[in-house]
């Protein structure tokens, strides 16, 4: 039996419409064409709330240079964890693929994707939970998290430990980059020999090359003996660039010239010296942005980016911020042999709420401060940075971009704590934890009235 076309594309139309996982398409601006049944049980969304709508709905706020989606596909992509945002603002993390619709002469005229609740995919994978060497589950290798966004960084890590490319980690500063790549080097081959790191925005740019690459004595003002470079010492290993969209164009072009000839020279020296090893990079920066600003190698750009992981922020992965408490306090009481063996419930509550623009550096930073001010076993909310404590209590719970004004909640609680102390506003303010300063603007801007005068 032979099967029309006309009933061959109503076939694949039902199968599409009632695949077990959600799947979409979109044609080439990123406009959702269809939206089968599974997506709307993913999403919440309707066929009739996103067909001709633009995709960058599952993803708002977020738009490329040009104008599409920033998650729009430029590629096909092969299974990796996504989070995107459902009906109601509710944030959802899926396992997601796409793949290019292509016409007769091979041109792209639009996306198929397929995606499905990341919740699934863990629970069917083991081999996605990764555990410390004490059998807890909470993190790979020094790298604290269990958040399925670190999950996926944790299998990327494993991905390119078993390979020799290039890899190029992104993520704001003070995300753990520089333990990523630790991690990748410890599981791979290279494992027994160097592991060397190059902070490139700390060392001035006239002296960078001679700490890449090493120089001959007499090769300059100063240089009264020879001196071996990093990429000399990581002969074999792994060399870890950290913060390289800072460096020169003129190094820029050495570095180049090492991905693709696998050779360097000493400043001072004309002679070619053969170099083996895995290069690293990492950044806080747009590569891409410098790229178009001409400021960063197209060619350089793509010899580094064969292999990029990205480590989300810690605003995005709220629940290991327990987690990561945990780990410090015990890092932290060793170190400093302080008995503090907990912290309540109202500080976790707020760490938790906090924006960490600094990341898991500020954080550990805080535990450590905590430290220092704690007089008991126990940390409290008045142990916490004032810069963290101030935040906190000025920031309202409106969404981001919006204007923020006090709400009726910290009305509540700074007048409960004027009430407290007889409205003295030095006693207040240490019972919420800021300043006096700040107090006495935030009873301005709420029109409070001494009860007491």
């Amino acid at each position: 039996m032979q099967i029309k076309r006309e009933d061959g594309i109503d076939f694949i139309r039902a199968l599409w419409e009632y695949m077990p996982v959600g799947a979409w398409t979109m044609d080439p601006d990123g406009i959702i064409t269809s939206w089968n049944r599974e997506a709307e049980q993913l999403t919440g969304y309707s066929s009739e709330e996103t067909l001709g709508k633009p995709c960058s709905m599952l993803f708002p706020g977020r738009a490329r240079g040009d104008g599409a989606p920033a998650h729009c596909p430029e590629h096909a992509v092969e299974g990796r964890f996504c989070e995107i945002v459902g009906k109601g603002d509710r944030k959802i993390l899926i396992y997601r693929s796409s793949k290019p619709i292509l016409d007769d002469d091979g041109a792209t005229v639009g996306w198929a994707e397929i995606g499905m609740d990341s919740r699934g995919i863990l629970s069917r994978h083991p081999e996605y939970k990764f555990k410390d060497d004490y059998g807890n589950q909470r993190g790979f290798e020094k790298i604290v998290g269990n958040h399925p966004l670190m999950l996926e960084v944790y299998y990327r890590i494993k991905l390119a430990a078993d390979s020799n490319v290039s890899v190029i980690i992104t993520g704001e500063s003070g995300t753990g980059k520089e333990l990523v790549a630790e991690a990748i080097h410890g599981h791979s081959s290279r494992s027994k020999k160097n592991f060397v790191k190059v902070n490139c925005s700390a060392i001035p740019e006239t002296l960078l090359e001679s700490e890449l690459f090493g120089h001959v004595k007499g090769s300059f003002t100063g240089a009264h003996a020879g001196k071996v470079g990093r990429f000399e010492y990581a002969d074999g290993g792994t060399i870890f660039l950290d913060e390289i969209g800072d460096i020169s164009p003129a190094i820029q072009v050495k570095l180049l010239r090492v991905l693709q000839e696998k050779t360097f020279e000493r400043v001072g020296e004309s002679t070619p010296t053969a170099t083996d090893v895995r290069i690293i990079c990492a950044t806080n920066r747009d590569l891409t942005g410098l790229v178009n600003r001409n400021l960063f190698r197209e060619d350089l750009f793509y010899r580094i980016n064969v292999f990029p992981i990205n480590v989300p922020p810690l605003r995005s992965r709220t629940s290991d911020v327990t987690l990561l408490v945990g780990h410090f306090l015990e890092k932290i009481r060793k170190d400093t042999g302080r008995p503090i063996s907990g912290i309540s419930a109202d500080c976790m509550t707020l760490l938790r709420r906090f924006p960490w623009p600094g990341n898991v550096r500020q954080l550990e930073n805080a535990i450590e401060h905590a430290f220092v001010t704690s007089r008991g076993e126990t940390i409290s909310v008045f142990d916490l940075p004032q810069e963290i404590r101030d935040r906190i209590v000025l920031e309202s719970e409106t969404p981001q971009n919006q204007v923020r004004t006090p709400s009726i909640r910290q009305k509540d609680r700074i007048l409960a704590a004027l009430r407290q102390s007889d409205w003295n506003r030095t006693k207040a303010s240490r019972i919420l934890g800021i300043s006096r300063v700040t107090l006495w603007k935030r009873i301005k801007e709420l029109g409070l009235i001494d009860e007491q005068a």
